[in-house]
């Protein structure tokens, strides 16, 4: 058998530059008329040698033949061919299996596939025989591995940035991804290629019969049949195409080779972004950027399990268990895609008494609901290191405890809710800085006990030098108990100097021109108040015992005479652990 030609290592850039310089693929409005025009200029149309590959109908036969070319069709991609004289046959046939092939070629009118024929080296036109050769070699491969059934559905021509993802895919797959994934996508792609090839013959078969005659159910049952597996199939591929989603594949292949959670115990440091849902498609992750790397999560548990430093994770619409939030050690983004927060609620899952526990340099939450069923006897969340941002999130106690915040820590909340705790909306601890913007509490506390935000001064000065708290455009309403109660019970006496009217009119007219009514305090506490917390369009209303209220150990004036009360209700309060 004489040699041929060795197409099958080109390069990734040697081939898409023959795509683009010479079959003009991008340049013609229909990509078969830029094959047959590609054709016409490199394969002659008769008088060379090929090694043809027969597969008789049935199969029995299969042999590589020398043919000579004697025409050609370039639209087709058919050839009439003729055999060699002597018969050279690999591997070497019986003279009843050469008659077989003749038969079969003759029933055929000599004519086979242009993919099916492999110019042979000729020592005295090699160049010629090799353009030939390379020119069927790109025009087979790129109906292969380039071009899919269901291209012409969406377009006639075929765009560059298509045929560099499909090219980037058929490398990947062949040098970059495990084994058993490449295996996988190229059954599924040859699968999908003969389905595709059956369905067109039933399809013109169907075309060319006679329109009076009744149509073979056979035949319709058929052509229906081959239509839903084509679309069963095309599925995968278009996900196989997708560069993220790939990255995703073989993660998953690597991590049940490994046997192991993820790849966290191969992280190098490079930034993942953690997609969660239930069911994963292409449509979900089109906006995304395709650069980024990937991996899939039906629950945010083996997400924050896995995930690292700098790593984001998005939550896609859904109602999620709340495993993993009650241990976040590591500074990420959680966000749920949608602007709206009920599109994706986390619901308590195995987690401990607090639902939402953050002790890490700083963890941002965008666009959730968290929603801790009863099982859940403490707080709906606690910052207990860090620094905590929460955007656009809807906290419902549903009867528990709210935000606990321990001494030292930062949390910062913006066009956030907190409602239905059956104490404090939030209790915020000395030392702590808060920053509240766009923020509604309201609804919390129980038989006028609790409210919406509870100041603790532990300390033996005032926590006016450690506490920031920044209140901006925030509603604090209809809350069973107090709108701000700032605690001095438990500090030691200081002296108490007594602020003169003139203060304690500058400190009114400021609460005032925040809204702010239903003052019960001494102007020294007040004082105290002011200058621990930047008001600016707060509005406190409708709170049952009042609207702020400093309780304090202090000796009360004659006309104040109810903050010793707070100062008693407040010892009844214990601290968490």
């Amino acid at each position: 058998m004489p040699d041929i030609y060795d197409t099958n290592n080109m390069s990734h850039s040697e081939r898409y530059s023959a795509y683009v310089n010479q079959v003009k693929i991008h340049k013609r409005p229909n990509v078969w008329d830029a094959i047959s025009d590609y054709l016409s200029r490199t394969c002659p149309r008769q008088g060379w040698l090929a090694v043809c590959k027969i597969c008789h109908g049935d199969g029995s036969i299969e042999c590589d033949l020398i043919v000579r070319v004697v025409d050609m069709d370039y639209k087709k991609l058919e050839s009439i061919i003729q055999l060699y004289e002597p018969t050279i046959c690999n591997p070497p046939a019986s003279i009843s299996d050469i008659l077989q092939v003749k038969m079969h070629l003759a029933k055929n009118n000599h004519q086979v596939s242009l993919l099916d024929l492999y110019p042979v080296f000729n020592s005295k036109s090699p160049r010629r025989n090799e353009r030939i050769s390379v020119a069927i070699e790109n025009i087979r491969f790129f109906l292969l591995y380039i071009h899919r059934g269901w291209d012409e559905e969406d377009q006639d021509d075929f765009p560059l940035n298509l045929l560099k993802l499909r090219l980037q895919l058929y490398y990947d797959m062949k040098d970059k991804v495990p084994e058993e994934v490449s295996e996988k996508f190229f059954s599924f792609l040859t699968e999908y290629q003969e389905t595709h090839n059956r369905y067109t013959e039933l399809n013109m078969s169907l075309r060319v019969s006679d329109s009076e005659t009744e149509l073979d159910e056979m035949e319709v049952c058929q052509i229906v049949e081959h239509h839903n597996l084509l679309q069963t199939l095309k599925q995968p591929l278009q996900m196989w195409e997708n560069p993220m989603l790939r990255a995703t594949f073989c993660n998953a292949s690597k991590s049940k080779k490994e046997n192991c959670h993820g790849l966290s115990s191969l992280w190098t440091g490079e930034k993942v972004t953690y997609i969660v849902t239930s069911r994963l498609s292409l449509r979900l992750i089109q906006s995304l950027d395709p650069e980024i790397r990937l991996k899939h999560y039906e629950t945010p548990g083996g997400a924050l399990l896995d995930c690292h430093h700098g790593d984001d994770i998005l939550l896609y619409p859904g109602t999620y268990p709340g495993d993993g939030f009650s241990d976040l050690t590591e500074s990420v983004v959680i966000q749920g895609i949608s602007d709206n927060p009920g599109d994706c609620v986390i619901k308590s899952g195995k987690c401990g008494d607090v639902f939402v526990d953050t002790s890490s340099d700083h963890v941002t939450i965008k666009n959730v609901t968290f929603l801790p069923d009863n099982k859940v006897s403490s707080h709906i969340l606690c910052v207990r290191r860090g620094h905590l941002t929460l955007e656009n999130c809807i906290l419902d106690c549903n009867g528990g405890r709210g935000i606990y915040m321990k001494e030292w820590t930062q949390l910062t909340l913006k066009n956030c809710t907190i409602k239905n705790s059956k104490t404090w909306g939030m209790e915020v601890y000395e030392t702590s800085t808060v920053i509240m913007d766009g923020c509604c509490v309201t609804e919390c506390g129980n038989q006028s006990k609790g409210g919406a935000m509870l100041i603790k001064c532990v300390g033996k000065t005032s926590c006016k030098n450690t506490t920031s708290i920044v209140l901006r455009n925030c509603t604090m309403d209809h809350n069973d108990g107090y709108g701000l109660l700032l605690d001095k019970t438990h500090m030691e006496e200081d002296g108490g100097n007594r602020y003169q009217t003139p203060v304690k009119q500058k400190l009114s007219r400021q609460l005032t021109e925040a809204s702010i009514v239903g003052i019960m305090a001494t102007a020294n506490d007040l004082l105290d108040l002011c200058e621990i917390i930047d008001l600016d369009n707060l509005v406190l209303k409708n709170n049952m015992a009042t609207n702020v209220c400093v309780a304090s150990c202090h000796k009360a004036d004659d006309n104040n005479n109810e903050s010793s009360l707070w100062g008693e209700y407040m010892r009844s309060i214990t601290p968490m652990n």
